[in-house]
């Protein structure tokens, strides 16, 4: 599992204005007053960032934004936990583990910790859908969540005094595994997701649900440059991790209040709007049909949920 941090804060893709980009590129993210008061119940979970604002990773690692990376630097030949093997743009992956997985994790310890349960359900998520497919790949979505992602929710966990969500992921995987009846599966999916929904906590600020939004997004987006290239499905695992995290972004969206959404209605209803619009990338779960639609939608879409997230107080 890679533990670097990865934001593009300008992503230069043609789908964006340049003067979208250009205020992209002004924002701060870890500004105080981009940040709302930590909420008590997830600021126990706040401790993967204690090596500085972004986790274990430098402003910019040793070598600079484009030199060879320190400990988790932001480009270049990653380091220790570095996101990509040989530094490459789209995030492939090398001895660190997936390409974007964890970056966003590292950002921030409450928000990380949202993205990490969005990792695991966007997982579970592509592995249940291929699994109503009929696609013998559902299986490999099943382990990665149980192998990696979970070990590093555990601390999380403990400081927070909550059980988890063990014996229901791998009820899912277990029902995959073995052939269940696709109701079956449904079920305990639905008592898996009903799990991480009670693992996030009630305290959740809206601010912080949409820049949970867009570090899913924008892992997606590295998870899809590796997956598909060209109008082809290169690797399905990728392309299939892509839609699975865009899943869990709508589901976490859709968990805020009626009272917040109205609070906030400008914003949410543009991520809403960005999240429908990438929906054409996948014309299928499993990846066998050809891509027709524009990749950079979703660096684009990342790139403007940010705008929108920022504007949440």
């Amino acid at each position: 599992m890679t533990k670097s941090v990865k934001f593009w804060t300008s992503l230069g893709v043609a789908a964006v204005s340049g003067s979208m980009i250009a205020e992209a590129a002004t924002l701060d993210i870890n500004s105080e007053a981009a940040k709302p008061e930590r909420s008590q119940h997830l600021l126990l979970a706040d401790t993967s960032s204690e090596s500085g604002e972004t986790g274990e990773a430098g402003e910019s690692g040793e070598g600079g934004e484009s030199g060879e990376a320190g400990e988790g630097g932001e480009s270049g030949e990653a380091g220790e936990g570095g996101e990509a093997g040989e530094g490459g743009e789209s995030g492939e992956a090398g001895e660190g583990g997936e390409a974007g997985e964890g970056s966003a994790a590292q950002e921030d310890g409450r928000v990380g910790y949202l993205t990490s349960l969005g990792l695991v359900e966007g997982h579970m998520r592509a592995g249940v859908e291929l699994y109503k497919n009929g696609d013998e790949g559902a299986m490999i979505h099943m382990k990665h969540p149980a192998d990696e992602l979970y070990a590093d929710l555990k601390p999380h966990f403990e400081a927070m005094k909550i059980k988890g969500f063990d014996a229901e992921l791998v009820a899912v995987a277990k029902a995959v595994e073995g052939g269940a009846p696709l109701a079956e599966v449904e079920t305990l999916f639905g008592k898996l997701q009903a799990a991480i929904l009670a693992a996030r906590g009630e305290s959740v600020s809206s601010h912080e649900v949409a820049e949970t939004v867009e570090h899913l997004v924008r892992t997606a987006a590295d998870e899809y440059a590796v997956g598909v290239k060209d109008g082809k499905v290169v690797d399905a695992r990728e392309y299939q991790d892509a839609w699975g995290f865009v899943q869990a972004a709508k589901r976490i969206l859709a968990a805020l209040s009626e009272k917040e959404r109205k609070k906030h209605a400008g914003p949410v209803g543009e991520i809403e709007a960005e999240l429908e619009k990438v929906q054409v990338l996948w014309p299928d779960i499993t990846g066998k049909s050809p891509v027709d639609a524009d990749p950079t939608l979703l660096p684009a879409a990342a790139a403007r949920i940010e705008l929108a997230a920022h504007s949440i107080k």
